[in-house]
């Protein structure tokens, strides 16, 4: 298992670098000076010449990469182009709020597809079944913006149980929560019903169903673990996405995450912020997917062999 562990790991490494050298190339090749575009077409010829020097692109490609590269390893990422302060210090003060936000939601997503996809299952081809795919669909099919405008005009402003937006305790978690995992979860869903009804052709299926062994017990120890490894994908998915900052629900409920200071620095051409908001939320979305092929391989030990 360390084995396997270890050569996961390093096989992560040079992804990593291929992110950093993408996002340091993108955003270099976008057209238009950076420096020009943050201070406004106002600026004169001394401020540009010096916000350059001090971000250090009047230098050639390659010496700003080893710059910025030797400044990951120390686990710098420049300075904010608008307020000046330490870019790991802005990602980090939201770092918080997004974590909040990416497991509330992916609980939702877990416990609704889970309930969706055994329920549809258990009670496949009946009107159960039916309707519970039909919610599934719709969800699918809703965009999230308009989803959490629904659950605002419902239960914040008709009802008011919960509050419109901002950032506080479980109460303004709720809404924007539901608003992200319900579509995931919707997914899940299928994803499962799919899985089991497929694993319920097996053999030790109709072994287990031929000693008499209920319905409810064939889905829960017998199929549902062998359904596990593809939910496992979406599920790592899911949750790198949400660990990724949900931009539209964030903007929409106030939310001080990831996705809302990513789109604050592009609108106000934060430049540097950009570029360590990017690497972030890539090395966010690596680690989870290096943790989810671990868990492959704690749920099916025939992984670590292949």
């Amino acid at each position: 298992m360390l084995t396997f562990i270890i050569r996961r790991v390093i096989a992560s490494i040079p992804v990593m670098l291929g992110v950093t050298m993408i996002v340091f190339l993108i955003l270099r090749l976008i057209p238009g000076n950076p420096v020009i575009l943050s201070l406004g077409t106002n600026a004169t010829p001394q401020s540009v010449h010096f916000l350059e020097n001090q971000l250090g692109l009047n230098k050639p490609l390659w010496q700003q990469y080893v710059t910025y590269i030797t400044g990951l390893v120390h686990g710098n990422l420049g300075l904010s182009m608008q307020s000046g302060q330490p870019v790991s210090t802005l990602l980090s003060g939201r770092l918080a709020a997004t974590l909040q936000l990416a497991f509330a939601a992916f609980i939702v997503a877990v416990i609704s597809g889970f309930s969706g996809g055994l329920i549809a299952s258990r009670f496949h081809k009946t009107v159960i079944d039916h309707v519970v795919m039909i919610m599934a669909t719709i969800l699918l099919a809703t965009p999230q913006f308009w989803l959490g405008i629904l659950l605002i005009m419902v239960f914040a402003l008709e009802l008011g149980w919960f509050p419109v937006f901002g950032y506080g305790g479980l109460s303004h978690l709720v809404l924007p929560a539901l608003s992200v995992g319900l579509i995931a979860g919707a997914v899940n869903v299928r994803i499962i019903k799919n899985e089991m009804m497929a694993i319920m052709h097996h053999d030790y299926i109709r072994t287990a169903q031929a000693k008499g062994a209920s319905a409810g017990r064939i889905l829960m120890a017998h199929a549902l673990r062998n359904a596990l490894l593809p939910t496992i994908t979406i599920l790592g998915l899911q949750l790198g996405y949400l660990l990724s900052g949900t931009v539209i629900v964030e903007q929409l409920f106030g939310w001080p995450g990831l996705g809302s200071l990513l789109i604050s620095a592009i609108q106000s051409r934060d430049y540097t912020l950009v570029q360590g908001g990017v690497l972030y939320l890539s090395l966010i979305f690596i680690i989870v997917n290096l943790l989810v092929d671990i868990l492959y391989a704690i749920i099916d030990p025939r992984v670590r062999y292949s």
